[in-house]
């Protein structure tokens, strides 16, 4: 895949069905950058499943979608200050999580959020949660086992 600000020099020969060469013909041209950041992932569906958690969602349609990075935190705030952190990237559109992951045997409440990043490393704004708030984050109540 081509680099954004990079040159690039193309040739080419042709040859007919006899095998005779055309001259070579040369082109420069130069890749512009991608400065777009994709669109947002929407949730489609978060529940507690047994042990793990399940987490769907609808990716953005931008042609360079590269990867979804999701977030987590125990508070229902956006940002590092406020405690949230990339679990893990996805190249998909659900995640199976393990409990494990948080701790295992507590309960508590979960955010997550999506964040699409595209091909050019430009990366989007953070999905809405189901508690219909910006910056909010999708919730999940985890229950203690018993």
């Amino acid at each position: 895949m081509a680099q954004g600000g990079v040159e690039y020099n193309v040739r080419a020969r042709f040859a007919d069905i006899q095998g005779n060469l055309s001259d070579e013909r040369s082109k420069n041209f130069i890749v512009p950058f991608d400065e777009t950041a994709p669109g947002v992932p929407t949730w489609i569906d978060s529940e507690k499943n047994g042990s793990n958690i399940f987490l769907s969602w609808n990716n953005p349609s931008d042609s360079d979608l590269d990867r979804i990075l999701l977030y987590t935190g125990s508070q229902n705030f956006t940002g590092t200050a406020q405690g949230t952190h990339i679990h893990q990237e996805s190249r998909f559109n659900s995640e199976i999580i393990p409990l494990l992951d948080f701790g295992g045997d507590r309960s508590e409440d979960l955010y997550f959020w999506l964040r699409a990043v595209d091909t050019s490393n430009n990366t989007g704004d953070f999905s809405i949660g189901n508690t219909s708030i910006n910056d909010k984050g999708q919730k999940v109540s985890i229950s203690r086992v018993s």
